[in-house]
């Protein structure tokens, strides 16, 4: 079975929230879990064998058309997760990232460049997913918003210590 680590509810309750599942196996192998103060990023840390750490971070973004407010918050993110990537890198830390970053590559709006610069602080993305029907989607809550994990991010320098671990 499943287990999940999910961030603190904010102000806006019931929005903006981050899960992160991981199998029942491995619970004892968590070492630390984090969120930002506006649930939007949640971060679990991983013992891995071989004395390494895995870094699974799951974010949620705000949306690209927004007010003049959002867009900053979106910026706050954007900061947040430059520093948390780079603190990665520094303590050499495996690192899988994902969420719904509200980007989309094909149009190559301003977001997904940053999201691309800011991955490549760390090593050259590794791959890529997004859901090619935008009628599918990865969570649904009760009122019925509908949100899709739209990137999975691996970098290609932690890809043997990935398979080697079995993830």
């Amino acid at each position: 079975y499943y287990m999940g680590y999910h961030t603190k509810q904010t102000q806006e309750k019931g929005r903006a929230g981050v899960s992160i599942w991981y199998k029942s196996k491995w619970r004892h192998r968590i070492i630390k879990k984090k969120s930002s103060d506006d649930g939007r990023i949640a971060t679990l840390k991983v013992a891995l064998p071989g004395h390494r750490t895995l870094l699974v971070i799951g974010v949620y973004q705000y949306a690209r058309h927004a007010s003049l407010e959002d867009k900053q918050m979106r910026d706050r993110v954007q900061t947040t997760l430059t520093k948390i990537l780079d603190k990665a890198d520094t303590n050499g830390y495996i690192v899988i990232l994902g969420g719904d970053f509200n980007a989309d590559a094909e149009k190559e709006d301003s977001w997904t460049r940053q999201l691309l610069q800011t991955t490549e602080t760390i090593s050259t993305v590794e791959e890529y997913h997004k859901p090619s029907d935008p009628d599918k989607y990865t969570f649904q809550s009760a009122k019925g918003t509908k949100s899709t994990l739209d990137y999975i991010i691996t970098f290609k320098k932690h890809r043997e210590s990935l398979l080697s671990a079995g993830i």
